[in-house]
């Protein structure tokens, strides 16, 4: 049951699965992380709903303009306060954690988003306007870096303002996160900087995806994670056994 969200019709006939979870691990002495799937509307959402949200534009947008379904815009005013107000009311319901997944742009690097609130707050920052936002930025080396930090700005804006109100309404709520490679790695490609949120202490732990069924190239990507100075968060590598043959 949400406020905030579109609520399952599955719920007024099985009831609040959240609530019912919550009963069992109280019983029996379990902590309770909330997980929660963030930028990506999957294919959870009512076609209503989708239609909806690609009539506001909130959808994220390729190079060519193109809304890309399933991946919403972290400048989008609307998506930026439905990510702060979920999380937010997730902590509110006496969970012992909440988990962040999908806080990021979609998978192909740099082809999203160039909706016009990202082009905008880019052209903001950088101080003048661009007279063809998508190509100028991936045809100019300067640029193209430039936006790459951009987006990961964009996305921390949201993992911040949580990290504020969370920790005022319910302190004993921990925040978590999945990340992956050394931090600079998804930093770039997707604009999940997990490395920068728990420096600045805004992420408790992060859980990170390192889903190789290679045991030597797993552990070359543990040693390599556990170099990366991130303060008092603390860091899970992360086994993927559904992605191994």
């Amino acid at each position: 049951k949400s406020d905030v969200l579109e609520v399952s019709p599955q719920v007024a006939t099985r009831g609040d699965a959240l609530e019912s979870c919550l009963a069992a691990c109280r019983k029996w002495g379990v902590r309770l992380h909330a997980w929660k799937c963030c930028w990506t509307v999957g294919g959870v959402c009512s076609p209503e709903m989708r239609k909806r949200l690609t009539d506001e534009g909130r959808f994220q947008t390729d190079i060519d303009g193109n809304p890309v379904p399933g991946f919403l815009c972290p400048n989008h005013p609307a998506n930026h306060r439905l990510q702060v107000e979920s999380m937010t009311e997730l902590a509110r319901k006496g969970v012992d954690g909440i988990n962040y997944d999908f806080i990021r742009y979609n998978d192909s690097p740099y082809r999203t988003c160039f909706c016009r609130h990202c082009l905008t707050a880019f052209e903001k920052e950088l101080g003048h306007s661009l007279t063809n936002g998508p190509q100028q930025i991936v045809g100019d080396k300067s640029l193209f870096t430039a936006w790459g930090e951009f987006r990961a700005r964009s996305i921390g804006r949201a993992v911040c303002e949580v990290s504020e109100r969370v920790r005022r309404e319910n302190p004993k709520v921990e925040i978590s996160t999945t990340g992956g490679g050394d931090g600079t790695t998804y930093r770039i490609s997707c604009g999940r900087d997990w490395v920068t949120w728990a420096r600045a202490g805004w992420v408790d732990f992060v859980f990170l995806m390192d889903y190789d069924h290679g045991l030597e190239r797993f552990t070359e990507t543990v040693v390599r994670q556990a170099a990366v100075k991130t303060g008092k968060c603390r860091v899970y590598p992360g086994l993927g056994p559904s992605c191994w043959p």
